[in-house]
């Protein structure tokens, strides 16, 4: 057992068993979806309803079922532990469940989270508050489908450190680049939006190519959306192209279902139906593998 079943455990390991059952309420998960393969409905039921400290290879399968890391999972119980206790929680780890919150598309968590940040940690470097920044601004744009807003987010957080002169410009400078072109592209300002995309995807073939950063999916994402509604569908087919070969290669799952969707998109406008159905329709498949409580076996 984890720590030895006597010796005293932090707050964190005590809020353990209803992290749990509240990510997998999150995810639709019934007990005996959670349970099956894995172990006996009663011992998940202790785990959850007493707090049973589980063997660690016991936890790794949960969480490997439930889609989270288990240092995702401690991250998220010390959240806990803080909200209960009013307990310091580190730098790193509330940049690590932010981090969590937007890759796992946990939006409202995330803005939530940002905010507790803002105000418990009042001496962040120059390149915490972009990342907050940055947080706000996907926040904004995909959750409260606020423009106006995720431009304002967006444009400071690029100006905390952005030169234009810059010869090797950070993966996050490009990355909100990106982002900032498809927003302005979205809000009529043409010619910067154009000048952003091209340059941003450019800044990345030069310099960052070869990053493994699940965020890097946005910008093959938007960079494809972008050509997609600037009437280009071949080109947002090649973008989307890279994006799909750059998830598959990092075995990386971020966005991959919406590239599918965009490529899918694409093949349509160009009158390729076989083909666009044969996207959207994986599409559809990987979301219902992302998001279904159902146990698929392989």
């Amino acid at each position: 057992m984890w720590y030895g079943v006597n010796e005293k455990r932090g707050d964190k390991m005590n809020n353990l068993g209803l992290m749990l059952k509240e990510i997998r309420e999150e995810k639709s998960f019934s007990k005996e979806m959670l349970s099956k393969d894995i172990c006996s409905l009663e011992i998940l039921e202790k785990l959850e309803v007493d707090n049973t400290i589980p063997s660690l290879s016991l936890l790794r399968k949960i969480c490997d079922r439930l889609s989270v890391t288990i240092d995702e999972l401690m991250a998220m119980c010390e959240v806990k532990a803080s909200s209960t206790h009013r307990n310091a929680l580190s730098k790193a780890n509330w940049f690590s469940i932010l981090d969590h919150y937007l890759i796992t598309k946990q939006y409202d968590c995330l803005n939530e989270a940002t905010t507790r940040v803002l105000i418990e940690m009042p001496d962040l470097s120059i390149l915490e508050n972009q990342l907050l920044m940055y947080y706000r601004g996907a926040y904004e744009l995909v959750y409260e489908r606020n423009i106006e807003g995720a431009n304002k987010y967006f444009a400071r957080a690029l100006d905390f450190t952005y030169q234009p002169d810059s010869s090797y410009p950070s993966d996050m400078e490009v990355i909100i680049m990106t982002l900032l072109g498809f927003i302005r592209h979205r809000i009529g300002e043409h010619e910067e939006a154009q000048s952003l995309i091209e340059k941003s995807f450019e800044l990345y073939i030069q310099h960052h190519s070869f990053s493994m950063k699940p965020i890097f999916s946005q910008l093959f994402y938007f960079q494809s959306t972008y050509q997609l509604e600037m009437g280009a569908p071949q080109e947002a087919i090649e973008i989307a192209d890279v994006g799909i070969s750059w998830c598959r290669k990092m075995m990386n799952m971020y966005l991959l279902e919406d590239l599918l969707y965009v490529k899918g998109i694409a093949l349509e406008d160009l009158n390729r139906i076989d083909e666009a159905t044969f996207f959207v329709e994986l599409a559809d498949n990987l979301h219902v593998l992302e998001t279904s409580g159902e146990v698929i076996s392989f």
